[in-house]
């Protein structure tokens, strides 16, 4: 994935989630499997399945973008906030 392509996509999902409650990853990944332990995989609600499949969409982006460490990160949001890229 290119850089370019990376973030095409983060911008993409970034419009999404205008309309989304701001969550934690830990509050949602807790509710991600509270929804699988209560209703099993395939009845999920299909907001926290989204939230999943973005989750294994993006495995490995942190690495393709070359993000190391908190100050990459920090990097990183520095350009979105700021749109700088």
């Amino acid at each position: 994935m290119l850089r370019e392509e990376a973030w095409a996509a983060f911008q993409d999902l970034r419009e999404e989630a205008k309309y989304l409650p701001e969550m934690s990853l830990d509050k949602i990944n807790a509710e991600i499997q509270a929804a699988r332990t209560e209703k099993g995989v395939s009845e999920i609600n299909a907001s926290l399945q989204a939230l999943y499949e973005a989750q294994v969409a993006f495995t490995g982006a942190a690495e393709v973008l070359g993000i190391k460490d908190d100050d990459d990160v920090q990097a990183l949001v520095n350009e979105v906030r700021y749109g700088k890229l």
